[in-house]
């Protein structure tokens, strides 16, 4: 290019000549100069000489908005020339100015409209994103979708027993439900917090034979075993006790595999049809027909069979509901159970102490102070997690004859080892639970032994998830934050 000014003069020499001087100002605009002082006199010489670098400039603050401000300019009254002369040099100078505006314009427009086509990509990138992770990261938040009837009844069965398990691995914990379809085959459906995860689709597990309807269903988890091993317990057709055994790694840690429980199913155990499960990891409770209850144990972790054997003193209703959870943060065998006793009181079993109180733990033995509503034979769903020392807190889950869903809570808030309750939650009613529905919740795995503890203090309570059968027909989950209660909505079932 050539800098030869008087054969192809540029646009700041022409305007010097005619007396005129362009200011642009840091933000893209242009002001008018103050002319006449030395130091711009000084740069216009230089200018001439050649320097374009001391071009004359003015900075004036201002917001640059994507547009260019209209072009000013100032005349120094020293440097007058004829009128027409000077028209004519104006055309020209506008003519100029004009062609650079609408460069620059065309520049500043693809600039911008390149800049909002990146921040439109980015937001629907980050919204696809936030919308795969509304149940990952949080998580807590759960998965927020809800099912329409037709779609939900043609996957999940009309009145489908439900259980739920869970660990933590690292910073994520993950979720696995497990129901029943239409056509009584198994279904699993398994969340992790991790991000870009969430809930997956419903899987089928055709080999897992139980009754065609009714069959009751618990879940647990045993943390000896790398991946995880998720134990499933269910009823088979002929009413024996059966167990199918998961290890699934997320991580590609150890094997992942899935097979029958070979050492349960080779007793085998008999559970009555009116009986409810509920195990956690080594024990399983069932009831007898008599009303007492039978407890069993896994002890594979001392390279034993199972036992079982029977508690006697433990008065339940029949068909009452039954929740199997530690009694205590560090957990090694301290396992207890919920259920409803003949009078239709709430009550708690201490099986690992023979029902005998042990000092440290939040439990009491035997009735609590909660009677239960009408409906004394409602599932019930309760999950446990950190207090302070090695106490626990436990929250329940029921159904009354009014449809409604009641809990009771024993906690820090509790008079010693007594329960508050039963009141009717806002929330769980408003997740509009099927009649007769079945209740499960999630405490995270643990064993002393592989030092897992209930987890105390923040994050102790982003596990409190609670299933059970939505009025749609779907599956509803609900989660307690420690404080109060969030809807969820429903599992994704397409």
């Amino acid at each position: 290019m050539s800098n030869n000014h008087d054969s192809q003069p540029g646009l700041g020499v022409i305007m010097e000549r005619e007396g005129l001087e362009l200011m642009p100002t840091r933000e893209g605009r242009y002001s008018e100069a103050a002319g006449g002082q030395q130091q711009q006199q000084q740069q216009q010489s230089r200018y001439l000489e050649g320097d374009r670098h001391a071009a004359p400039q003015s900075y004036a603050s201002s917001s640059y908005r994507g547009k260019p401000a209209p072009l000013t300019y100032s005349e120094d009254p020293r440097r007058q020339k004829p009128i027409g002369e000077s028209c004519r040099t104006l055309w020209l100078v506008l003519a100029i100015v004009i062609g650079v505006l609408v460069v620059v314009g065309a520049i500043v427009g693809g600039v911008v409209g390149s800049r909002e086509m990146k921040k439109t990509t980015s937001s629907s990138s980050s919204s696809s994103s936030s919308s795969r992770n509304t149940v990952a990261a949080t998580t807590p938040a759960g998965p927020s979708t809800s099912s329409t009837p037709a779609v939900a009844q043609s996957v999940v069965r009309a009145n489908t027993p439900i259980t739920a398990t869970g660990w933590r691995e690292g910073a994520h914990f993950h979720i696995w439900v497990f129901y029943q379809g239409p056509d009584g085959v198994i279904k699993r459906s398994r969340f992790s917090s991790e991000a870009g995860k969430g809930w997956s689709k419903p899987e089928n597990f055709t080999a897992i034979k139980t009754r065609s309807s009714g069959t009751p269903l618990t879940a647990t988890t045993n943390l000896q075993k790398t991946p995880p091993e998720v134990n499933l317990y269910y009823v088979d057709p002929s009413s024996q006790l059966r167990g199918y055994k998961f290890q699934e790694s997320s991580t590609g840690a150890g094997s992942s595999s899935s097979s029958e429980n070979g050492r349960l199913n080779s007793f085998p155990f008999t559970v009555p049809p009116a009986s409810k499960l509920s195990a956690w990891w080594p024990v399983l409770a069932s009831q007898n027909p008599d009303g007492t209850m039978q407890y069993f144990r896994d002890l594979g972790f001392e390279g034993r069979d199972w036992e079982n054997y029977t508690f006697s003193n433990a008065d339940a209703v029949p068909g009452t509901g039954i929740v199997m959870l530690p009694t205590a943060v560090a957990y090694k065998e301290a396992a207890g159970f919920l259920y409803v006793n003949n009078k239709g009181v709430l009550s708690t079993y201490l099986a690992s102490s023979n029902n005998t109180a042990v000092e440290g733990w939040a439990w009491g033995a035997g009735p609590t102070n909660v009677q239960f509503p009408t409906n004394k034979t409602s599932p019930i769903g309760a999950f446990a997690y950190g207090r302070t020392k090695n106490l626990i807190n436990t929250v329940a889950v029921f159904q009354g004859d009014d449809g409604r869903l009641y809990e009771a809570r024993q906690d820090e808030h509790s008079n010693g080892s007594e329960w508050r309750g039963p009141t009717a939650n806002e929330v769980l009613g408003g997740a509009k639970p099927a009649r007769d529905t079945d209740i499960a919740c999630v405490t995270m795995a643990l064993w002393e032994l592989s030092e897992v503890r209930l987890v105390q203090g923040p994050g102790a309570a982003d596990m409190n998830r609670c299933y059970f059968q939505g009025g749609e027909g779907g599956i509803r989950e609900v989660w307690f934050d420690g404080k109060a209660w969030n809807d969820l909505g429903s599992l994704p079932l397409g």
